[in-house]
Protein backbone atom coordinates (compact mmCIF):
# COMPACT_ATOMS: atom_id res chain seq x y z
CA UNK A 1 0.00 0.00 0.00
CA UNK A 2 2.86 2.12 0.72
CA UNK A 3 4.45 1.17 -2.58
CA UNK A 4 1.31 2.68 -4.21
CA UNK A 5 1.54 5.74 -2.02
CA UNK A 6 4.78 6.62 -3.11
CA UNK A 7 4.33 5.66 -6.50
CA UNK A 8 1.26 8.43 -6.86
CA UNK A 9 3.59 10.75 -5.47
CA UNK A 10 6.51 10.02 -8.08
CA UNK A 11 8.72 9.55 -5.37
CA UNK A 12 11.36 6.97 -4.28
CA UNK A 13 10.80 6.12 -0.92
CA UNK A 14 14.72 5.73 -0.13
CA UNK A 15 14.53 9.68 -1.65
CA UNK A 16 11.69 10.37 1.16
CA UNK A 17 12.92 12.68 3.89
CA UNK A 18 10.84 12.74 7.39
CA UNK A 19 9.66 16.47 8.25
CA UNK A 20 11.65 16.82 10.75
CA UNK A 21 15.03 16.82 9.03
CA UNK A 22 16.03 19.31 7.02
CA UNK A 23 18.72 19.14 4.59
CA UNK A 24 20.16 22.70 5.96
CA UNK A 25 19.62 23.24 9.79
CA UNK A 26 17.78 26.19 11.12
CA UNK A 27 18.60 27.17 14.37
CA UNK A 28 15.71 27.43 16.60
CA UNK A 29 17.61 29.07 19.17
CA UNK A 30 18.42 32.90 18.79
CA UNK A 31 21.85 33.02 21.24
CA UNK A 32 22.60 30.55 18.96
CA UNK A 33 22.55 32.08 15.88
CA UNK A 34 25.94 34.47 14.26
CA UNK A 35 24.66 37.61 14.32
CA UNK A 36 26.84 40.62 13.73
CA UNK A 37 25.37 42.15 17.64
CA UNK A 38 27.04 38.09 18.69
CA UNK A 39 30.75 38.58 17.10
CA UNK A 40 33.32 37.79 19.90
CA UNK A 41 30.51 35.15 22.35
CA UNK A 42 32.38 32.34 22.61
CA UNK A 43 30.71 29.40 20.27
CA UNK A 44 32.54 26.34 22.10
CA UNK A 45 32.68 24.95 25.69
CA UNK A 46 35.13 23.20 27.41
CA UNK A 47 35.99 21.95 30.45
CA UNK A 48 36.32 24.21 33.49
CA UNK A 49 39.58 23.25 34.90
CA UNK A 50 40.71 24.05 31.52
CA UNK A 51 39.63 27.63 31.80
CA UNK A 52 40.67 27.66 35.37
CA UNK A 53 44.21 26.37 33.90
CA UNK A 54 44.98 29.33 31.99
CA UNK A 55 43.11 32.16 34.11
CA UNK A 56 43.42 31.01 37.44
CA UNK A 57 46.35 32.83 38.21
CA UNK A 58 45.77 35.84 37.11
CA UNK A 59 41.97 35.91 37.78
CA UNK A 60 43.31 35.62 41.62
CA UNK A 61 45.97 38.42 41.40
CA UNK A 62 43.75 40.91 40.20
CA UNK A 63 40.64 39.93 42.81
CA UNK A 64 43.50 40.44 46.02
CA UNK A 65 44.22 43.68 44.05
CA UNK A 66 40.53 44.89 44.33
CA UNK A 67 40.24 43.42 47.96
CA UNK A 68 42.62 45.43 49.13
CA UNK A 69 42.16 48.82 47.25
CA UNK A 70 38.37 49.01 46.50
CA UNK A 71 36.28 50.13 49.15
CA UNK A 72 33.22 48.40 47.51
CA UNK A 73 34.61 45.13 47.72
CA UNK A 74 36.11 45.86 51.23
CA UNK A 75 32.56 46.01 51.97
CA UNK A 76 31.89 43.03 50.94
CA UNK A 77 34.27 41.44 52.24
CA UNK A 78 33.20 42.53 56.10
CA UNK A 79 29.74 42.04 54.90
CA UNK A 80 30.38 38.37 54.48
CA UNK A 81 32.36 38.15 57.79
CA UNK A 82 29.34 40.03 59.97
CA UNK A 83 26.75 37.91 58.71
CA UNK A 84 27.87 34.43 58.19
CA UNK A 85 30.23 34.23 61.40
CA UNK A 86 29.18 36.99 63.28
CA UNK A 87 30.68 39.01 66.10
CA UNK A 88 31.53 35.61 68.06
CA UNK A 89 31.81 33.10 65.30
CA UNK A 90 29.81 29.97 65.07
CA UNK A 91 28.32 28.57 68.51
CA UNK A 92 29.34 24.92 69.40
CA UNK A 93 26.42 22.14 71.03
CA UNK A 94 27.73 18.83 71.25
CA UNK A 95 24.63 16.88 70.93
CA UNK A 96 25.74 13.59 72.16
CA UNK A 97 23.24 10.96 73.42
CA UNK A 98 23.27 7.94 75.57
CA UNK A 99 21.74 4.75 74.65
CA UNK A 100 18.54 6.08 75.74
CA UNK A 101 18.08 8.50 73.56
CA UNK A 102 18.72 11.17 76.45
CA UNK A 103 21.75 13.93 76.12
CA UNK A 104 25.20 12.60 77.92
CA UNK A 105 25.06 16.24 79.75
CA UNK A 106 28.71 15.81 81.22
CA UNK A 107 30.56 14.55 77.91
CA UNK A 108 28.89 17.52 75.90
CA UNK A 109 29.80 19.79 78.35
CA UNK A 110 33.48 18.60 78.82
CA UNK A 111 33.99 18.52 74.91
CA UNK A 112 32.42 22.06 74.72
CA UNK A 113 34.41 23.31 77.02
CA UNK A 114 37.47 21.67 75.70
CA UNK A 115 36.75 22.60 71.89
CA UNK A 116 36.13 26.74 73.44
CA UNK A 117 40.04 26.76 75.00
CA UNK A 118 41.27 25.05 71.85
CA UNK A 119 39.68 27.65 69.98
CA UNK A 120 41.71 30.79 71.77
CA UNK A 121 44.31 32.99 70.12
CA UNK A 122 47.01 30.98 70.02
CA UNK A 123 46.00 27.49 70.10
CA UNK A 124 44.00 26.35 67.32
CA UNK A 125 46.93 27.48 64.25
CA UNK A 126 49.86 26.70 63.83
CA UNK A 127 51.23 30.07 63.49
CA UNK A 128 49.77 30.96 66.94
CA UNK A 129 48.03 34.09 65.46
CA UNK A 130 44.84 33.15 64.88
CA UNK A 131 41.78 32.31 67.19
CA UNK A 132 38.87 30.36 66.22
CA UNK A 133 36.98 33.93 65.09
CA UNK A 134 40.15 34.71 63.55
CA UNK A 135 40.22 32.00 61.05
CA UNK A 136 36.91 31.89 60.62
CA UNK A 137 36.99 35.79 59.70
CA UNK A 138 40.16 34.41 57.16
CA UNK A 139 37.80 31.92 55.66
CA UNK A 140 35.61 34.80 54.82
CA UNK A 141 38.07 36.73 52.95
CA UNK A 142 39.54 34.11 51.21
CA UNK A 143 36.94 32.75 49.60
CA UNK A 144 35.91 36.02 48.04
CA UNK A 145 39.37 36.83 46.84
CA UNK A 146 40.75 33.22 46.36
CA UNK A 147 37.57 31.71 45.76
CA UNK A 148 39.12 28.55 47.84
CA UNK A 149 40.00 27.95 51.25
CA UNK A 150 42.83 24.99 51.47
CA UNK A 151 43.44 23.74 55.77
CA UNK A 152 45.85 21.66 55.94
CA UNK A 153 45.65 19.14 59.85
CA UNK A 154 48.36 19.15 61.71
CA UNK A 155 48.73 16.39 64.53
CA UNK A 156 51.41 16.12 67.06
CA UNK A 157 51.06 19.71 67.65
CA UNK A 158 52.82 21.43 70.95
CA UNK A 159 49.59 22.35 72.95
CA UNK A 160 47.04 20.44 74.90
CA UNK A 161 45.38 18.78 72.32
CA UNK A 162 47.94 18.16 70.03
CA UNK A 163 45.93 19.61 67.08
CA UNK A 164 45.86 23.19 64.85
CA UNK A 165 45.28 23.30 61.53
CA UNK A 166 47.61 25.56 58.92
CA UNK A 167 45.93 27.58 56.11
CA UNK A 168 47.76 27.58 53.13
CA UNK A 169 48.00 29.78 50.30
CA UNK A 170 46.10 28.63 46.96
CA UNK A 171 48.80 29.83 45.19
CA UNK A 172 51.12 27.22 46.76
CA UNK A 173 48.74 24.26 45.07
CA UNK A 174 50.69 23.97 41.92
CA UNK A 175 47.90 25.33 39.04
CA UNK A 176 50.49 23.97 36.02
CA UNK A 177 51.05 21.05 37.35
CA UNK A 178 48.47 18.60 35.07
CA UNK A 179 49.42 15.03 34.02
CA UNK A 180 47.48 12.17 31.98
CA UNK A 181 45.72 9.43 33.65
CA UNK A 182 47.14 6.44 31.89
CA UNK A 183 48.48 2.56 33.35
CA UNK A 184 51.41 4.37 35.12
CA UNK A 185 50.42 7.62 36.56
CA UNK A 186 47.27 9.01 38.12
CA UNK A 187 45.97 11.84 37.03
CA UNK A 188 46.95 15.33 38.09
CA UNK A 189 45.13 18.14 37.32
CA UNK A 190 45.62 21.75 38.96
CA UNK A 191 48.00 20.15 41.20
CA UNK A 192 45.07 17.90 42.43
CA UNK A 193 46.07 14.17 42.63
CA UNK A 194 42.94 12.34 41.73
CA UNK A 195 41.70 9.18 41.48
CA UNK A 196 39.78 6.89 38.66
CA UNK A 197 36.71 8.84 40.20
CA UNK A 198 37.86 11.96 40.80
CA UNK A 199 38.00 12.26 44.16
CA UNK A 200 41.07 13.85 45.59
CA UNK A 201 44.24 11.36 46.64
CA UNK A 202 47.20 13.99 47.32
CA UNK A 203 47.68 17.73 46.59
CA UNK A 204 51.13 18.41 45.04
CA UNK A 205 52.26 21.86 47.24
CA UNK A 206 55.33 23.97 45.18
CA UNK A 207 58.01 24.07 48.35
CA UNK A 208 58.07 26.74 50.63
CA UNK A 209 62.02 27.52 50.28
CA UNK A 210 61.16 28.34 46.59
CA UNK A 211 58.88 31.39 47.52
CA UNK A 212 60.62 35.27 47.21
CA UNK A 213 59.64 37.57 48.75
CA UNK A 214 59.95 39.78 45.88
CA UNK A 215 57.69 37.68 43.99
CA UNK A 216 55.33 34.82 43.61
CA UNK A 217 55.30 31.21 44.43
CA UNK A 218 57.37 29.84 41.07
CA UNK A 219 55.37 27.06 39.74
CA UNK A 220 56.51 24.01 38.01
CA UNK A 221 59.29 23.39 40.42
CA UNK A 222 59.74 20.88 42.82
CA UNK A 223 56.55 19.83 45.06
CA UNK A 224 55.65 18.95 48.53
CA UNK A 225 52.69 15.83 48.71
CA UNK A 226 50.49 15.62 51.15
CA UNK A 227 47.60 13.20 51.16
CA UNK A 228 44.35 14.27 50.92
CA UNK A 229 43.18 13.37 54.25
CA UNK A 230 45.27 16.14 55.78
CA UNK A 231 44.18 18.59 53.99
CA UNK A 232 40.54 20.76 53.84
CA UNK A 233 39.70 21.61 50.62
CA UNK A 234 36.84 24.59 50.70
CA UNK A 235 34.98 26.35 47.45
CA UNK A 236 31.41 26.42 46.15
CA UNK A 237 31.05 23.87 43.54
CA UNK A 238 29.61 25.51 40.66
CA UNK A 239 30.52 23.09 37.73
CA UNK A 240 30.55 19.16 37.35
CA UNK A 241 33.56 17.80 37.12
CA UNK A 242 35.44 21.18 39.15
CA UNK A 243 38.61 20.45 40.76
CA UNK A 244 39.37 24.07 41.98
CA UNK A 245 37.50 27.25 43.18
CA UNK A 246 37.61 30.33 41.56
CA UNK A 247 37.04 34.10 43.70
CA UNK A 248 33.90 34.81 44.42
CA UNK A 249 33.56 38.18 42.91
CA UNK A 250 34.59 37.41 38.95
CA UNK A 251 31.31 38.51 38.10
CA UNK A 252 31.69 42.07 39.24
CA UNK A 253 35.53 42.47 38.85
CA UNK A 254 35.56 44.52 35.94
CA UNK A 255 32.29 46.98 37.10
CA UNK A 256 34.45 47.33 40.43
CA UNK A 257 37.55 48.35 38.25
CA UNK A 258 36.01 50.52 35.85
CA UNK A 259 33.32 52.32 38.75
CA UNK A 260 36.54 52.66 40.83
CA UNK A 261 38.38 54.51 38.00
CA UNK A 262 35.63 56.46 36.88
CA UNK A 263 35.17 57.89 40.13
CA UNK A 264 38.87 58.41 40.31
CA UNK A 265 38.92 60.59 36.87
CA UNK A 266 35.91 62.72 38.10
CA UNK A 267 37.32 63.27 41.12
CA UNK A 268 40.26 64.49 39.48
CA UNK A 269 38.20 66.82 37.29
CA UNK A 270 36.05 68.26 39.54
CA UNK A 271 39.56 69.32 41.20
CA UNK A 272 40.55 70.95 38.16
CA UNK A 273 37.83 73.17 37.87
CA UNK A 274 37.44 74.49 41.29
CA UNK A 275 40.87 75.45 41.22
CA UNK A 276 40.03 77.87 38.21
CA UNK A 277 44.03 79.09 37.81
CA UNK A 278 44.65 81.69 35.33
CA UNK A 279 48.04 82.95 33.09
CA UNK A 280 49.46 86.18 32.29
CA UNK A 281 50.72 86.42 28.36
CA UNK A 282 53.92 89.36 28.48
CA UNK A 283 56.16 90.31 24.65
CA UNK A 284 58.89 88.42 26.81
CA UNK A 285 57.46 85.29 28.15
CA UNK A 286 58.91 83.09 31.04
CA UNK A 287 61.32 80.12 30.96
CA UNK A 288 58.69 76.94 31.65
CA UNK A 289 59.03 75.72 34.62
CA UNK A 290 57.04 72.39 34.86
CA UNK A 291 58.41 69.08 34.12
CA UNK A 292 58.59 66.71 31.42
CA UNK A 293 57.19 63.27 31.71
CA UNK A 294 58.99 59.68 30.57
CA UNK A 295 56.48 60.22 27.32
CA UNK A 296 57.91 62.98 26.55
CA UNK A 297 54.49 65.32 27.87
CA UNK A 298 54.67 68.13 29.75
CA UNK A 299 52.96 68.79 33.22
CA UNK A 300 52.95 71.68 35.70
CA UNK A 301 51.35 71.20 39.27
CA UNK A 302 49.10 74.25 39.78
CA UNK A 303 47.66 75.44 43.04
CA UNK A 304 43.85 77.44 43.34
CA UNK A 305 43.89 80.98 42.81
CA UNK A 306 47.33 81.14 40.79
CA UNK A 307 48.55 82.75 37.82
CA UNK A 308 51.59 81.42 36.31
CA UNK A 309 53.03 83.48 33.66
CA UNK A 310 53.35 81.55 30.11
CA UNK A 311 56.40 81.33 27.86
CA UNK A 312 56.57 83.33 24.58
CA UNK A 313 54.89 82.32 21.82
CA UNK A 314 52.86 79.56 23.90
CA UNK A 315 49.15 80.55 24.50
CA UNK A 316 46.64 79.10 26.74
CA UNK A 317 43.16 77.60 26.01
CA UNK A 318 40.98 77.51 28.55
CA UNK A 319 39.78 74.50 29.65
CA UNK A 320 36.41 74.67 32.21
CA UNK A 321 35.42 70.40 32.81
CA UNK A 322 31.93 70.37 34.51
CA UNK A 323 32.62 67.43 36.55
CA UNK A 324 30.61 65.68 38.43
CA UNK A 325 27.65 65.58 35.67
CA UNK A 326 24.32 65.80 36.91
CA UNK A 327 24.43 62.08 35.29
CA UNK A 328 27.03 60.84 37.90
CA UNK A 329 24.75 59.90 41.14
CA UNK A 330 22.51 57.93 38.35
CA UNK A 331 25.32 55.74 36.93
CA UNK A 332 27.12 54.97 39.77
CA UNK A 333 23.71 53.94 41.05
CA UNK A 334 23.37 51.67 38.26
CA UNK A 335 26.52 50.13 38.22
CA UNK A 336 26.07 49.33 41.95
CA UNK A 337 22.77 47.66 41.01
CA UNK A 338 24.45 45.39 38.98
CA UNK A 339 27.47 44.62 41.02
CA UNK A 340 24.88 44.20 43.92
CA UNK A 341 23.14 41.67 42.32
CA UNK A 342 26.37 40.05 41.05
CA UNK A 343 27.24 38.94 44.21
CA UNK A 344 23.60 38.17 45.57
CA UNK A 345 23.20 40.97 48.19
CA UNK A 346 20.69 43.65 48.04
CA UNK A 347 21.50 47.22 46.75
CA UNK A 348 20.65 48.10 50.17
CA UNK A 349 22.98 45.94 52.14
CA UNK A 350 25.80 45.88 49.45
CA UNK A 351 26.04 50.08 49.31
CA UNK A 352 24.50 51.22 52.41
CA UNK A 353 22.36 53.30 50.43
CA UNK A 354 19.26 53.38 52.26
CA UNK A 355 17.32 56.37 50.16
CA UNK A 356 14.01 55.44 49.27
CA UNK A 357 13.90 52.54 51.44
CA UNK A 358 10.64 51.91 53.22
CA UNK A 359 9.91 48.96 55.82
CA UNK A 360 8.11 46.55 53.35
CA UNK A 361 11.01 46.52 50.80
CA UNK A 362 13.89 47.09 53.23
CA UNK A 363 11.81 43.69 55.34
CA UNK A 364 12.36 41.98 51.63
CA UNK A 365 15.56 42.70 50.69
CA UNK A 366 16.63 41.31 54.39
CA UNK A 367 15.01 37.93 54.17
CA UNK A 368 16.80 37.60 50.58
CA UNK A 369 19.57 38.64 51.74
CA UNK A 370 19.51 36.47 55.00
CA UNK A 371 18.88 33.28 52.94
CA UNK A 372 22.05 33.79 50.97
CA UNK A 373 24.16 34.07 54.19
CA UNK A 374 22.54 30.79 55.78
CA UNK A 375 23.40 29.58 52.64
CA UNK A 376 27.62 30.42 53.18
CA UNK A 377 26.86 29.43 56.53
CA UNK A 378 25.52 25.96 55.30
CA UNK A 379 28.83 25.45 53.40
CA UNK A 380 31.83 26.66 55.70
CA UNK A 381 29.82 24.24 58.59
CA UNK A 382 30.03 21.32 56.60
CA UNK A 383 33.43 22.32 54.84
CA UNK A 384 35.29 23.92 57.53
CA UNK A 385 34.04 23.71 61.31
CA UNK A 386 32.52 19.96 61.02
CA UNK A 387 35.96 18.18 59.65
CA UNK A 388 38.24 20.38 61.93
CA UNK A 389 35.84 19.41 65.28
CA UNK A 390 36.02 15.66 64.25
CA UNK A 391 40.31 16.23 63.33
CA UNK A 392 40.50 17.98 66.79
CA UNK A 393 38.35 15.58 68.44
CA UNK A 394 40.06 12.12 67.51
CA UNK A 395 43.31 13.86 68.36
CA UNK A 396 41.91 14.60 72.09
CA UNK A 397 40.61 11.65 72.98
CA UNK A 398 43.62 9.77 71.41
CA UNK A 399 46.25 11.87 73.71
CA UNK A 400 43.80 12.12 76.16
CA UNK A 401 43.41 15.92 76.77
CA UNK A 402 39.43 14.42 77.02
CA UNK A 403 39.05 11.64 79.50
CA UNK A 404 36.67 10.23 77.56
CA UNK A 405 36.95 6.61 75.36
CA UNK A 406 38.38 6.98 71.50
CA UNK A 407 36.04 3.67 71.02
CA UNK A 408 32.98 6.10 71.51
CA UNK A 409 34.19 8.74 68.84
CA UNK A 410 31.38 8.56 66.77
CA UNK A 411 29.10 9.40 69.77
CA UNK A 412 30.51 12.18 70.74
CA UNK A 413 31.51 13.17 67.24
CA UNK A 414 27.75 14.97 67.15
CA UNK A 415 28.67 18.83 67.09
CA UNK A 416 25.68 21.32 65.76
CA UNK A 417 27.22 24.29 64.77
CA UNK A 418 25.12 27.43 64.97
CA UNK A 419 25.56 30.94 62.71
CA UNK A 420 24.59 34.17 63.31
CA UNK A 421 21.03 34.93 63.76
CA UNK A 422 19.35 38.37 62.97
CA UNK A 423 16.90 40.46 64.83
CA UNK A 424 13.90 42.14 62.64
CA UNK A 425 13.33 45.96 62.24
CA UNK A 426 10.61 45.63 64.41
CA UNK A 427 10.74 42.74 67.16
CA UNK A 428 7.31 43.15 68.69
CA UNK A 429 5.40 41.91 65.86
CA UNK A 430 7.71 39.29 65.08
CA UNK A 431 7.80 38.28 68.62
CA UNK A 432 3.82 38.26 68.34
CA UNK A 433 4.06 36.38 65.17
CA UNK A 434 5.84 33.97 66.97
CA UNK A 435 3.25 33.33 69.93
CA UNK A 436 0.62 32.97 67.51
CA UNK A 437 2.87 30.13 65.71
CA UNK A 438 3.00 28.11 68.84
CA UNK A 439 -0.09 28.19 69.90
CA UNK A 440 -1.54 27.28 66.52
CA UNK A 441 1.15 24.61 67.21
CA UNK A 442 2.80 25.35 63.84
CA UNK A 443 6.27 25.52 65.06
CA UNK A 444 7.84 24.45 68.06
CA UNK A 445 10.09 26.67 71.01
CA UNK A 446 12.68 24.17 69.93
CA UNK A 447 12.90 25.30 66.13
CA UNK A 448 12.27 29.34 67.50
CA UNK A 449 15.25 28.74 70.08
CA UNK A 450 17.33 27.35 67.37
CA UNK A 451 16.44 30.54 64.98
CA UNK A 452 17.82 32.69 67.84
CA UNK A 453 20.70 30.58 68.23
CA UNK A 454 20.15 28.90 70.87
CA UNK A 455 20.04 25.73 72.75
CA UNK A 456 16.61 25.09 74.28
CA UNK A 457 17.63 22.71 76.41
CA UNK A 458 20.73 24.53 77.49
CA UNK A 459 17.83 27.64 77.69
CA UNK A 460 15.30 25.81 80.17
CA UNK A 461 18.49 25.12 82.26
CA UNK A 462 19.45 28.57 82.74
CA UNK A 463 15.63 29.80 83.36
CA UNK A 464 15.24 26.93 86.10
CA UNK A 465 18.92 28.14 87.76
CA UNK A 466 17.79 31.91 87.44
CA UNK A 467 14.54 31.06 89.18
CA UNK A 468 16.65 29.05 92.23
CA UNK A 469 18.23 32.07 92.75
CA UNK A 470 15.97 34.58 92.67
CA UNK A 471 13.80 31.82 95.20
CA UNK A 472 16.88 31.75 97.69
CA UNK A 473 17.37 35.68 97.57
CA UNK A 474 13.71 36.43 98.25
CA UNK A 475 13.02 37.56 94.68
CA UNK A 476 9.45 36.93 92.91
CA UNK A 477 10.18 35.05 90.04
CA UNK A 478 9.04 36.62 86.49
CA UNK A 479 6.80 35.86 84.81
CA UNK A 480 4.30 36.14 81.94
CA UNK A 481 1.66 36.18 84.37
CA UNK A 482 3.01 39.42 86.73
CA UNK A 483 5.03 40.79 83.99
CA UNK A 484 1.43 41.45 81.99
CA UNK A 485 3.60 42.30 78.75
CA UNK A 486 1.72 44.48 76.16
CA UNK A 487 0.10 42.64 73.47
CA UNK A 488 1.03 43.84 70.04
CA UNK A 489 -2.74 45.59 68.21
CA UNK A 490 -2.88 46.68 65.42
CA UNK A 491 -4.64 49.28 65.72
CA UNK A 492 -2.49 51.26 67.81
CA UNK A 493 -0.31 51.40 64.61
CA UNK A 494 -3.06 52.93 62.49
CA UNK A 495 -3.46 55.30 65.17
CA UNK A 496 0.25 56.38 65.60
CA UNK A 497 0.35 57.05 61.85
CA UNK A 498 -2.71 58.98 62.01
CA UNK A 499 -1.21 60.86 64.90
CA UNK A 500 2.00 61.06 61.85
CA UNK A 501 -0.48 62.96 59.91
Amino acid sequence: MLKGFYRLLGVNKRNVIPSYVHKTRIRSFDVAKFLRSAAGWITSSVHIDQDLRSDLRTIRARARDLCINNPYCQNYVRLMRRNVFGSTGFSLQVKARDTNGLLDKFANRQIEDAFWYWGRKGNCTVDRKLSWKGAQDLCASSIISDGEIIIRKRYGFNNKSGFAIQFIDPEMLDVTFNQSRDDKNKEIRLGVELDADDAPVAYHFCEPKSFAYNGSYPQGGNHVVVPAKDIIHIFPKDRIGQTRGWPLIVPIMEALKNLNEYEKSEMTAARIGSNQVGFLETPTGAEYDGSTNDDGTKSMDLEAGEIRELPAGQKFTSWDPKHPTDAFSEFVRSMKLSMAAGVSVSYPTFTGDLTGVNFSSIRAGLLEDREEWKSWQTLFIEGFAEPVFAAWLEASLTNQSITLPLSKFDKFNSPEFIGRRWAWVDPLKDANANKILIEERLTTRTRLAKELGLDYEELLEEIKTEQETEKEIGISPTTSENTNPTEYNPKDEEDDEEGKK
